[in-house]
């Protein structure tokens, strides 16, 4: 379980209540300014740190997000005073309240007036995993036929422009799922950040992708298979795209350089692959020239 709001930064009153209450009514409720905003019904289960960071980020730089999942709490530095004025400011209208991810987050300025720098690993953050786990969703909420293209190779062709990727491993059960493993943990974090909440195209079907912080420590690739691959290792092979897998809003240019790079790696596996055989073939070719030399 994630320590609470006050082993992150030093106490507070944020941190005791669990349920948010009634949000307030209008300025007369404003606590004293801060460029750390505390935030409310932060549901773990949709709202993530990318989205926090692109709701405020509208009004400035954003220097720390802490998450508090067990209290459905969130800590949110500005980089200056009149950044989180303007983001408190522009949503007085609505009661101090603002839609994040399809969630209404309920604010107030905090009694925090800086954030610990080392805050967000402290309070149980996903700064520190390199392990992501990955819900497909169809339009329906059903495993669509086109889902079961989604390979172990298609996942890695959609994650690893953001960092290195280990190991993949995809589970079809009751929801289609996949685990994917990074070198890193900034490798999985900048994936998560870029890729949650977008489409995946296969075909006709637009499939969704709700990317969270996996607490593995490691995944357990022994055989790869169509579903399970460890790409350290020769016997993964090249990952290719599958067919007609696309994600919107990621740059076509990484995906092409990604691909001709994984086209170049096979070619040169099975160039590889190829040059025992040509050589034996040629020992075999030059002994039945001898032959024939004594049968002249």
């Amino acid at each position: 379980m994630a320590p609470r709001m006050s082993a992150a930064v030093g106490g507070g009153a944020e941190a005791s209540t669990l349920a948010p209450p009634p949000p307030p009514s209008g300025p007369s409720q404003l606590n004293p300014p801060s460029r750390v905003v505390h935030f409310r019904n932060v549901s773990p289960r949709f709202v993530t740190e990318a989205d926090l960071r692109a709701l405020c980020g509208v009004h400035g730089p954003v220097e720390i997000v802490v998450l508090v999942r067990d209290t459905k709490q969130a800590l949110v530095q500005f980089a200056t005073l009149e950044n989180a004025q303007a983001f408190v400011t522009s949503h007085l209208g609505e009661g101090l309240s603002a839609e994040c991810a399809g969630r209404r987050v309920y604010f107030n300025f905090s009694k925090h007036t800086e954030l610990n720098p080392n805050a967000t690993a402290r309070s149980g953050g996903d700064e520190d995993h390199n392990i992501l786990l990955v819900t497909f969703t169809s339009a329906s909420g059903q495993i669509e036929p086109a889902m079961y293209q989604i390979t172990a190779d298609v996942v890695y062709s959609v994650f690893s422009p953001y960092g290195a990727v280990d190991k993949v491993v995809v589970m079809r059960r009751a929801k289609y799922q996949a685990l994917i493993q990074f070198a890193s943990a900034n490798g999985a974090r900048a994936a998560r950040q870029q890729l949650q909440r977008r489409a995946l195209q296969i075909g006709p079907s637009n499939i969704t992708l709700d990317v969270r912080t996996s607490h593995q420590k490691d995944l357990d690739v022994k055989v790869p298979t169509e579903l399970t691959k460890d790409y350290r290792t020769a016997a993964a092979g090249g990952a290719m795209f599958g067919a007609g897998a696309a994600v919107a809003g990621v740059q076509p240019s990484q995906m092409a350089a990604l691909q001709l790079l994984l086209q170049q790696q096979q070619a040169q596996q099975q160039q590889m692959m190829r040059q025992p055989q040509q050589q034996m073939g040629g020992m075999g070719g030059g002994g039945g020239g001898g032959g024939g030399g004594g049968g002249g």
